[in-house]
């Protein structure tokens, strides 16, 4: 899985850091869902693995869900929009995500979604994007 690889490129961009207002001590990008309390932390990322295509052939591919979550819809949207910029891996001759255990060859938003969820005023912007990887031999 490459999921720890490309969470710690996310965490090291600066621009992405002040979109989303983090502190050394907590990136605001999180696994499955927000931590308690997340209403203090607005805005943050909550990301989701889905897997997909046959872990046996050469060429692994796995997807990434991130939901953009902010209570403003122009901010949760300026932050998807540099994930599907710093996520656009496609004909480079390497990957900006570095790995000692996988080559990232392909990255790309592929899907995506935005919605406002009334009852806490929050706005969601999703996007969906899919790795074409190899584990590094």
């Amino acid at each position: 899985m490459i999921e720890f690889d490309v969470i710690t490129y996310l965490k090291a961009d600066t621009t992405l850091d002040t979109l989303l207002s983090s502190s050394a001590s907590d990136s605001k990008i999180y696994p499955a869902q927000a931590p308690l309390g997340a209403q203090d932390k607005i805005p943050y990322i909550v990301y989701t693995i889905n897997q997909s295509g046959s872990y046996e052939e050469n060429l692994k591919e796995e997807s990434i869900t991130f939901d953009c979550i902010s209570n403003t819809y122009l901010q949760s949207k300026n932050i998807k929009d540099r994930l599907a910029t710093l996520l656009d891996i496609q004909d480079s001759a390497y990957s900006a995500i570095d790995s000692d255990y996988y080559y990232i060859y392909w990255a790309k938003f592929t899907a995506g979604n935005s919605y406002v969820d009334g009852e806490n005023n929050l706005y969601h912007n999703i996007l969906v994007v899919n790795f074409k990887f190899n584990k590094v031999s």
